[in-house]
Order: structure tokens, then sequence, then C-alpha cells
């Protein structure tokens, strides 16, 4: 009985997945995903007459009106708006 559960755990390890690389470093992804333009994306889902034409989403606290876009789609980008 204590050869089989020895020969049960030896298998059970043999069968754990191995590492594919031989360090951490090796094994990392770096994903990028712009999201500059999601809020001049979403902006343009819910007014479909923006499609086609440069949209900028801005945010502002101030009393003032002050604003800092937050949101640019590429259209806009082309005349150097940058969010």
């Amino acid at each position: 009985e204590a050869l089989m559960s020895s020969s049960l755990s030896n298998r059970s390890s043999n069968l754990a997945p191995q590492p594919r690389h031989s360090n951490d470093l090796e094994a990392r992804r770096i994903i990028h995903v712009d999201i500059d333009c999601f809020f001049a994306s979403v902006a343009i889902l819910e007014d479909p007459s923006l499609r086609d034409k440069p949209v900028a989403v801005c945010h502002s606290d101030a009393a003032k009106g002050t604003a800092e876009i937050s949101s640019a789609n590429y259209k806009a980008r082309s005349f150097g708006v940058k969010a």
C-alpha cells in the first residue's frame, strides 16, 4: 500500500505542468491598449451624426469652464488635437 501511494504521488508530480520559460522575465507579456480614443468613441456611439467628424471630449471641474481634453478621435488628432 505504501509503495502504491508513493508511485501515485510520483506520477502526479510528473503530470504537473512544467514552466515554458527558464525565468519569469522571459514569460512576461506587455500589452498596450490605446484608450485615448475611448470616450470620443462613446460620444460617437451616442450621437451617430458625429461619425466622420473630428471629436474631442473635455472635462472640467473649474467654475469658469476651462477644460482639459481627455479623449480625441483620430480625425481630431489629424488637426493637432492631443488628448
